[in-house]
């Protein structure tokens, strides 16, 4: 079993004025025991339909419902496996006569999943013959969290309806629906409501920021003018008044603000954006108008790189038809290279059933995402989440186009299967570790099919299966850092799991990411290196040393050796060779000036290589 079938900052709302009081028709969150009074349901199920408590009641294995506000309302197919093709939750009657206008919201939590060929559905309906008949108004889409619905009514004005909450399995064996806060209320006739305005957590000082987002009209009132407005720290408010304008009720308006905003100075940042002076009028509902905004201005950020995590299975056959297009996009992105934009690690897990590449680790990782479908995947850990062949290349493109706040270097090395994994991270931000974790990924690159005893579909090689993390699925706490501090962390584990059986064919990536968002701040990748036998193939020590470390202005590196060629290389975080400095023949100590004019803030490996390679390694912090 089973199923093939998610930060930006969250947004706050500040409240300003006194509320217009509305007429509310219905007004239920569920929070008594049992169906509400006057409300009715038809299901043929033997669990008995549509029930209210909390989410871990209601929920089930293969169904997780997220927590929400108290009790809820839902119908659990997954948990039944009964007959559920046709089970409505229906209201009490509506009497909307001597209103102009009506609005439906609610929120709910639906997958729209599919499974062995059947496919469920949520919809809404309406009947106006006292709930004899159903209407459909609308269907529901599948979502991976809770979220807010909006209907309008309007057309019913003047009448008596019922409204049914339908769920239909499909005649499968499916997933289930919950919602919560059911109101059908009569709108002010001005009332404009903040929706989104993203806002990159950090930019860079001295560069413009433009801001766009969307609003939503909950009036009655068509809206063909209004003021756009926001202020940084609680300052004088920038406006714009725009004409011209036909926003009818729960119709959205995508705003670009006419005025740019640059933060000249480091520091946090709080910008407060509304919207007022609706066709000239006040807004009668401030409580929703305001959108709330943090960042973090830094005078240097880096370049990111994209982490692409997937859930897959041996036993999947969607995984299967779908890894060629997937391998496609991650190729032609660089994936796993030192200049590409992507990094990737691929979750095996007992989706539709068990696979021999499933750990206690890749199912952690399953349910700290809510995932119940494979093929499933996950961009900048938040950034998208939903079915791999939904990504594109301007996806891709606009997660590795924000600026990252962290520099990783991970190394890998083994000794026959003892792996040790060092990662060296600087923050060029003054950074809160509270809630933000390191993990550290081991994958093997390639698995043959023959290497599952669980294989069942087409699929001939699987590429980046995790085996382990490191130390395990919780990954490390991130200590607080300030602006151009660096930390070294070490892992070390005996790996016996191995798939192919080929520790050479072993990586790792490691990334930060914020526990409560999912948000990734910063990947990278490392390929481990090492010897298969007892002795582990160690390098010369050179008595490598560099100083000043960290430095602000030109590093010095001595070393000691005897050979006919010596060469000097400095590598970024990316893995980039961004300097080089053939010394040529070298003979006892020696010391050398490495400029670091042209290097940004950082952490960088400086190597010396000799006719045998990579002979000494030591790293230079770079802070101006």
């Amino acid at each position: 079993m089973k199923k093939s079938i998610l930060s930006l900052l969250g947004m706050a709302f500040m409240s300003f004025g006194v509320v217009k009081a509305q007429t509310f028709f219905i007004n239920e969150n569920f929070n008594a025991a049992g169906v509400p009074a006057g409300w009715t349901q038809q299901t043929a199920a033997t669990d008995g339909g549509w029930k209210v408590g909390s989410n871990t009641q209601l929920q089930s294995q293969f169904w997780p419902i997220p927590a929400f506000q108290g009790n809820m309302i839902a119908t659990n197919d997954d948990a039944c496996n009964c007959n559920k093709a046709n089970e409505f939750l229906i209201t009490p009657a509506i009497n909307l006569n001597g209103v102009s206008a009506a609005l439906l919201k609610f929120d709910y939590f639906y997958n729209n999943g599919t499974y062995e060929g059947n496919t469920e559905n949520f919809s809404v309906r309406v009947s106006t013959d006292g709930g004899t008949t159903f209407t459909l108004i609308e269907t529901i889409a599948g979502v991976g969290a809770w979220t807010n619905k909006l209907i309008d009514l309007s057309s019913y004005a003047g009448q008596t309806i019922h409204l049914g909450f339908r769920y239909d399995d499909g005649s499968g064996w499916l997933f289930g629906a919950a919602m919560d806060n059911v109101q059908v209320y009569e709108p002010n006739m001005y009332d404009m409501a903040g929706i989104s305005m993203p806002v990159a957590e950090y930019v860079l000082t001295n560069t413009p920021i433009s801001f766009q987002g969307v609003v939503q009209s909950l009036g009655s009132a068509n809206v063909t003018s209004m003021r756009l407005n926001y202020s940084i720290n609680n300052g004088a408010p920038v406006s714009q008044v725009v004409n011209g304008l036909d926003i009818n009720l729960t119709n959205n308006y995508n705003f670009t603000h006419g005025t740019s905003w640059t933060p000249t100075a480091v520091g946090n940042y709080t910008i407060k954006f509304w919207v007022d002076q609706i066709n000239g009028n006040n807004d009668q509902n401030n409580a929703n108008d305001t959108i709330v905004r943090t960042t973090y201005a830094a005078s240097t950020l880096t370049q990111r790189k994209v982490l692409f995590e997937q859930f897959t299975s041996s036993t999947c056959g969607p995984c299967a038809s779908a890894d060629p297009t997937i391998e496609g996009y991650l190729n032609s992105n660089g994936v796993n290279t030192a200049n590409g934009k992507m990094v990737a690690a691929k979750y095996h897990v007992n989706i539709p059933s068990n696979c021999s590449g499933t750990t206690a680790e890749t199912q952690a990782r399953q349910q700290f995402y809510g995932v119940n479908s494979a093929p499933a995947a996950r961009l900048g850990g938040n950034a998208y989440a939903g079915h791999p062949l939904n990504i594109t290349q301007a996806m891709i493109d606009a997660e590795y186009a924000r600026p990252a706040v962290f520099t990783i270097v991970p190394t890998g090395t083994f000794q026959g299967n003892a792996l040790s994994v060092t990662v060296d991270v600087t923050s060029l931000v003054d950074f809160t570790g509270a809630g933000n974790v390191l993990h550290v990924v081991v994958f093997e690159n390639n698995v043959p099919r023959a290497s599952f005893s669980t294989a069942s579909t087409s699929q001939q090689n699987f590429k980046y299966v995790v085996r382990k993390m490191m130390p395990n699925a919780n990954g490390t706490n991130m200590p607080n850092m300030t602006a151009g501090q660096s930390q070294q962390f070490t892992f070390n584990h005996t790996i016996t799991n191995l798939l192919a059986g080929n520790i050479t064919n072993i990586s790792v990536v490691a990334f930060i990411q914020n526990t409560s968002t999912r948000e990734v701040y910063q990947a990278n990748h490392a390929a481990f290196t090492g010897n298969v036998g007892v002795d582990e193939i160690t390098m010369v020590p050179l008595n490598l040393l560099v100083f000043p470390n960290p430095t602000s202005s030109d590093a010095n590196i001595m070393f000691s050796a005897e050979t006919a060629n010596a060469t000097i290389e400095v590598v970024n975080a990316l893995g980039q060779v961004v300097y080089t400095f053939n010394a040529g023949a070298v003979n006892g100590d020696v010391m050398y000036s490495i400029p670091t004019e042209n290097l940004t803030n950082g952490l960088y490996m400086i190597n010396v290589k000799t006719a045998e390679g990579v002979v000494s390694s030591t790293r230079l912090s770079v802070v101006k």
